[in-house]
């Protein structure tokens, strides 16, 4: 438990350093030269790299050229949020090609869900999934703070809100939890523990939304929270689904006490896209 707090603890600082803006003023006290928008794109780029390695390796390709195409077409998707985003022009509106992907997400975790096995069998369909569910979620975060010029903290308030969810529900399942949520995908999760996470992190998402000026963020926080309180759970299940398909524990150990990274970003992968389809409905 130790291990896990400290490790949980310096993630998260990490985090916070790419994300909210006391990482910029962080990095203007060490005389450092680099924007916010660039720390940001620098972590989020990394995260998506060392995520999309552990999910292809969790997979077990068959052949490892496959896993250099997933790659790369996952790449190409990511390059075309984050250069817009880089260069100012991407700002969230309706478009039916950025909600088409939130329907791509959606036939994802049916997929997880219902056709698990036939994820198993071909490297085109690993390929495919692996886009789908890790590419297009990075990609769409690069749509989600409101402006870059004034940094706002959209990502990292819904990372907040995700931390509430795993946080509450993980403490209260492990003392009071009774009554199993889905035995054969995540025995250790209750559904005590998820009625509490839910609860606070819609508690959270008020508190966010009444200590924030209305024109510091987009959207209205108490919709986001009801938004991760739903999404967020399911999205550590289908993490814990995909684990048990391809029969791993975690899904790497590169943080010690929780795993690998996809196991602490299963939840934000998931979140990311719903999110974005809230902002571009309400822009």
């Amino acid at each position: 438990m130790k291990t896990r707090i400290v490790s949980g603890i310096i993630y998260g600082l990490l985090v916070i350093l790419a994300t909210h803006p006391i990482g910029q003023e962080l990095l203007f006290k060490l005389n450092i030269d680099i924007s916010q928008k660039y720390l940001f794109s620098a972590a989020m780029l990394l995260l998506y790299g060392i995520t999309m390695w552990e999910i292809c390796t969790m997979m077990k390709y068959d052949n490892w050229i496959f896993i250099l195409i997933t790659m790369l077409i996952g790449g190409i998707v990511l390059y075309f949020f984050a250069s817009k985003f880089l260069a100012g022009t991407l700002f969230v509106q309706f478009q039916l090609k950025y909600a088409l992907l939130v329907v791509l997400t959606i036939i994802a975790i049916v997929t997880t869900f219902k056709y698990s096995d036939e994820i198993t069998q071909l490297d085109t369909s690993k390929l495919i999934f692996n886009v789908v569910y890790i590419s297009i979620p990075f990609a769409l975060v690069f749509a989600i703070p409101k402006t870059i010029f004034h940094f706002g903290k959209e990502v990292f308030y819904i990372f907040v809100l995700i931390w509430i969810s795993d946080s509450i529900a993980y403490f209260i399942g492990s003392k009071w939890g009774k009554t199993k949520l889905f035995p054969t995908i995540s025995p250790n999760k209750s559904r005590e523990g998820l009625i509490a996470g839910m609860i606070a992190t819609i508690i959270g998402g008020f508190v966010i939304e009444y200590f924030n000026p209305k024109d510091l963020l987009q959207g209205n926080y108490i919709i986001v929270g009801i938004i991760v309180a739903i999404i967020a759970p399911l999205g550590d299940l289908m993490a814990s689904k995909l684990k048990r398909v391809f029969e791993v524990k975690d899904s790497g150990k590169l943080i010690p006490g929780h795993g690998g990274l996809l196991d602490r970003l299963d939840s934000f992968i998931l979140c990311i896209p719903f999110v974005f389809l809230y902002f571009m409905i309400q822009n």
